[in-house]
């Protein structure tokens, strides 16, 4: 329980840093490879190194809300997420 606090309170402190920061530095820990690469994006290893990388906004998003909320954060997310009654009739 005191490393979770720890955690909460670090991520706290990085916000609204936070997010940009692990998103980014995810998506470029899997796209240097490709772009130190002499070969297309679309072969094989590449492929998927720029696909991880690219669901790096996911992932962060999903990492951010369990760090600065716990998993109540993350439930709470997923059920803001596929809710169709947040939807007004005007859309």
């Amino acid at each position: 329980m005191i490393a979770s606090n720890q955690i909460q309170r670090f991520g706290n402190r990085l916000t609204p840093w936070g997010f940009p920061l692990v998103y980014l530095g995810w998506a470029y820990l899997f796209w240097l490879p490709i772009f130190g690469s002499n070969t297309s994006v679309w072969d094989g290893t590449n492929l998927l190194l720029f696909l991880v990388g690219g669901a790096s906004p996911l992932l962060a998003g999903v990492t951010m809300a369990w760090v600065t909320g716990g998993s109540e954060r993350v439930r709470d997310l997923g059920r803001r997420l596929v809710d169709v009654r947040r939807i007004s009739m005007k859309w």
